[in-house]
């Protein structure tokens, strides 16, 4: 059983991709002040925060509220249909913000109009809904995410609307006897900024955006005892996007596009060690990127832009992590911290031009930086647990906690569970 275990996990990892695609709920894993503390994610270790990942083991958290300082606030409760669970006022993740529209936005007319209607804030997530139940021996589960926004500006001279939207379905299952669980999610993001001038009318632009991206992610315990644990994690992520700013400027007819696509792969092997409640983590994994940019440009019926840029990426990352429960004289503390660094990071780009023939390519290794975590829990009372994740550069600045004018946070994140 273990071995077929290994194999589909390394089958997962071993589809060929790379940039990293952006797959709802999997940064937001990532973001619970724990996670942060341990710099580890659903690939690393178990905790509540892997319902974003695989919505199947929301039922293994059913009675918990979570609440955190990003005014994300939900949880599940058990019912006759299984469990449910409902989540308000998570981040979005998704490509709704002009930022998303770079290359596309900026170059192909004299202003781009239509762009300058996009905010630069994210837009709303509205709700997670969660849904998760047993089926013999197994737990399916399924997540239905949206998020949407709409403005509109009007002036004697012009009238800029933006509506965006992002639908985002998750499905998993969690086999407890194989000690292995694995999640899929699929979104469906879209824009459409326009501006409609009446004076002059040949200054109007539209923007349109759509795109794709799916994503799976799955994890198996080999070994597991008192005294340690050894777990493999895989994923593989793509994403398609598309997006059009088109319109007379002046009179003359222009319309720019740009299609990307992106994808990435990985593995991840993790080896646990425990003692009295206590615990450290060693990881090492190695993730392959890749993504394509095409940039075209029509001016009239001529072709004033075609750019191909192909990306490549591999890194080797390393980490330690260790946490330390039940400290203090009620046994009510706990504390943990993790160290982290890609030993080896290289990428390349390229870039062919048709229009004027050219081509560019840089390669060669990135310089990544050591990341340190720390963080800490307290428990009032058994029910209640806080979670806070410390700003890594009060490690280093030590008492020096004004930087370019500003006061730096001393706490990243604060993240509070209750179990009813």
């Amino acid at each position: 059983m273990k071995c077929r275990q290994l194999v589909l996990v390394a089958a997962m990892a071993a589809v060929y991709a790379g940039n990293a695609a952006a797959v709802d709920g999997w940064a937001q894993n990532a973001q619970y002040a724990k996670s942060q503390s341990l710099q580890a994610n659903y690939e690393k270790f178990s905790s509540s925060a892997d319902i974003w990942v695989n919505p199947a083991l929301i039922a293994n958290y059913e009675g918990q509220i979570t609440v955190d300082h990003t005014e994300m606030l939900g949880g599940g409760v058990k019912t006759g249909f299984g469990t449910i669970g409902l989540f308000l006022g998570r981040d979005h993740e998704g490509k709704i913000t002009t930022a998303d529209m770079t290359g596309v936005a900026t170059g192909a007319f004299v202003t781009a109009n239509a762009a300058s209607a996009i905010p630069n804030t994210p837009i709303n997530n509205l709700f997670d809904v969660f849904w998760a139940d047993k089926l013999g021996g197994m737990n399916l589960g399924a997540r239905l995410n949206y998020a949407s926004r709409a403005t509109k500006n009007t002036s004697l001279v012009n009238s800029k609307d933006y509506s965006a939207r992002d639908i985002n379905l998750a499905a998993g299952v969690d086999m407890p006897a194989s000690k292995m669980d694995v999640g899929f999610t699929l979104g469906l993001p879209s824009v459409t900024a326009e501006d409609v001038f009446t004076l002059p009318a040949a200054d109007s632009q539209k923007l349109t955006g759509d795109g794709l991206s799916w994503g799976i992610k799955g994890r198996v315990t080999l070994q597991e005892d008192a005294a340690s644990a050894i777990r493999v994690a895989g994923h593989y992520s793509s994403e398609q996007y598309e997006a059009t700013l088109e319109g007379p400027n002046g009179g003359t007819a222009i319309k720019k596009s740009k299609d990307n696509t992106s994808s990435s792969y990985g593995v991840t092997g993790n080896y646990e060690l425990r003692k009295s409640g206590n615990r450290m983590i060693f990881s090492a994994g190695l993730v392959r990127t890749s993504g394509e940019d095409t940039l075209k440009q029509t001016t009239g019926a001529a072709v004033a832009t075609n750019t191909v840029t192909k990306k490549t990426g591999l890194s080797i990352p390393l980490s330690a992590a260790y946490e330390l429960n039940g400290l203090g004289e009620k046994k009510n503390w706990d504390l943990r911290g993790s160290v982290t660094k890609d030993v080896y990071s290289t990428g390349t780009s390229e870039t062919v031009d048709t229009v004027t023939p050219s081509l560019s390519k840089t390669e060669g290794n990135n310089a990544m930086p050591v990341g340190f975590g720390i963080g800490l829990s307290y428990r009032p009372i058994e029910a209640l647990n806080i979670d806070a994740s410390m700003n890594q550069d009060y490690l280093f600045t030590g008492t020096n906690l004004v930087s370019n004018g500003t006061m730096q946070d001393l706490i990243t994140r604060v993240t509070v569970t209750y179990k009813l």
